[in-house]
């Protein structure tokens, strides 16, 4: 009589035991692996929106204008909070100007947009806001007037007569933002105005 090969019970449980400890492992080096790549894809879209509004706010910030026969027509701002007139308005509707007021302000942890395309003599007051960018843990603003950097600016210089009105010569923007559980990713560009006469 020929004897019939089979695997004997503890093999069975030892091939279902490697067989177990094989999946576990390929499923724990898998799940590590999307964990990275989600964390790194958050991190990218929170530096690219930061991005995204930092570079807004330095193209409205360089179009900045004042007038030394309006002071509604001015630039103030202190280190979280900046309001100015730009340039930057695209007429599309009557009674709008070619110049709109813009200010900028955290909120929150929201990066705030308010915009007035109607100026009048209320400046600060009215417009649209809207949320750039959630969420935003910092908003500093510094300001160089051509020998040292300010936290406040006001364009009016705090006199009633115009004639000294002045832009800063550069604006330093500095954003923060911070993803659940990371360490905040912080970006800066320095903005250099150009000087009226």
């Amino acid at each position: 009589m020929q004897k019939e090969e089979s695997f004997t019970l503890v093999e069975l449980l030892i091939g279902t035991f490697l067989l177990a400890v094989i999946i576990t492992s390929l499923y724990l080096i898998f799940w590590k692996g999307y964990y990275a790549w989600m964390k790194g894809d958050a991190r990218l879209q929170i530096y690219q929106n930061t991005r995204c509004c930092l570079d807004t706010i330095s193209r409205e910030v360089q179009s900045s204008f004042i007038s030394k026969s309006n002071p509604n027509l001015g630039f103030k701002g202190d280190e979280h909070h900046l309001l100015f007139v730009s340039t930057f308005n695209e007429v599309s509707r009557s009674g709008e100007y070619d110049l709109c007021e813009i200010e900028y302000s955290l909120t929150n942890l929201k990066l705030q947009r308010r915009i007035k395309t109607f100026l009048d003599s209320k400046p600060g007051k009215g417009g649209c806001t809207a949320t750039l960018s959630f969420p935003i843990s910092d908003l500093i603003f510094s300001y160089y007037n051509g020998e040292n950097w300010q936290k406040n600016w006001d364009s009016t210089m705090g006199t009633p007569d115009c004639s000294d009105d002045a832009l800063p010569q550069a604006v330093k923007i500095v954003l923060s933002s911070r993803a659940k559980g990371e360490a905040p990713l912080t970006l800066s560009t320095i903005v250099y105005l150009p000087q009226q006469s």
